[in-house]
């Protein structure tokens, strides 16, 4: 699972724990029953055959366009809302605006969402999800680089709600739990991997941590020279209950990736009190407006020196920068309000 799949986990049940909303969850096909009741108002469906992995044959892909679009048809909800690049949101735009004039709501999962017919290759795929961007009723973003790049595009039917999460209080002793100088991401080109590990090479004295789920010949790479690193652990998978405590024992969280919206992992940093230090992504210049970490704008050394200054009282300054931060806009008790809001208002109209 991703960063759109923890939102929609996220806001999913949050919103089943209020009156008035009846949701369907629709997941890919995991082999799972077609429809699992959750609680009273939240049932977990799937679209059968959407899992390419378990279904990958040619036959298996005209099978699972043509059911998604029977379960879209058969569907009697209000609004669909989703988040996460795929040809998939361009069938739920079709069949559920232009044939059934019910709301589709997209929420943007990064930045690339919105530039995703400037990419080299262009797909079926690709084209339909471009579709469904461009014809959704309304828009979710997550930055004001975000609404930028939508403004100057001429398109106005969006909102910003920030990412969100539970808020899980770090124990008391969080502060002396620091030890680690963690990464978490998917071992895609898009994320840049090794740079992290040119960062634990340049500091030996330090411990680092990837949680970096993936295969292929990236991953190959990661699993070679991470054997060459006694200062650097390889994690491919932590169960999401237990991820947390991943970032409270962390010192900062690095992330190396060349585009982001606004990362989940940031919002799980910040709830436990820990700075992030990023290669390049800085949504709407959070770390210097905050003092919750730095943006180094490529340059690797300034990871370096920031890391190297994680000491004493300034880990515990930046632990009380970053809580201050989450509990201020990032906590889901405060952040559905918005969500419920927007969907009554939709579902009114």
């Amino acid at each position: 699972m991703g960063g759109a799949e923890l939102d929609l986990y996220v806001i999913s049940t949050e919103l089943a724990e209020r009156k008035g909303f009846n949701i369907t969850f629709y997941t890919g096909d995991f082999g799972q029953e077609d429809r699992v009741p959750i609680t009273d108002n939240l049932t977990l469906r799937k679209f059968p055959y959407l899992n390419p992995k378990r279904y990958p044959k040619w036959h298996h892909k005209l099978i699972r366009r043509l059911f998604c679009i029977w379960v879209l048809l058969g569907d009697r909800s209000e609004v669909f809302f989703a988040e996460g690049h795929g040809e998939v949101w361009g069938y739920i735009v079709l069949i559920r605006k232009f044939v059934m004039r019910k709301k589709t709501v997209y929420r943007i999962a990064s930045d690339l969402d919105i530039d995703s017919l400037k990419k080299k290759s262009i797909t079926v795929g690709n084209l339909l999800f471009a579709f469904g961007f461009r014809f959704a009723d309304f828009l979710i973003i997550q930055s004001s680089t975000q609404r930028q790049m939508l403004e100057a595009g001429g398109r106005k039917n969006f909102t910003e709600i920030k990412n969100a999460m539970r808020d899980t209080p770090a124990p008391p002793d969080v502060i002396s739990r620091k030890k680690t100088i963690l990464w978490v991401g998917r071992c895609i080109p898009l994320k840049r991997p090794l740079e992290f590990m040119e960062l634990a090479r340049s500091l030996p004295e330090e411990t680092f941590t990837m949680i970096i789920p993936g295969e292929g010949d990236l991953k190959n790479e990661v699993l070679r020279q991470a054997d060459q690193l006694a200062n650097l652990e390889l994690i491919d998978f932590v169960h999401p209950r237990q991820m947390q405590d991943v970032y409270i024992k962390a010192k900062c969280l690095v992330n190396t990736s060349v585009a982001e919206g606004f990362p989940n992992s940031f919002v799980q940093a910040f709830m436990a009190g820990t700075p992030v230090v990023s290669l390049d992504v800085d949504p709407d210049g959070i770390f210097g407006k905050h003092d919750i970490g730095r943006c180094c704008h490529g340059n690797l050394s300034e990871a370096e020196a920031f890391i190297r200054s994680l000491t004493g009282e300034r880990v515990a300054a930046l632990y009380r920068n970053s809580r201050a931060y989450f509990e201020e806009n990032h906590d889901i008790s405060k952040v559905i309000k918005q969500y419920e809001s927007l969907f009554s208002s939709i579902a009114t109209r």
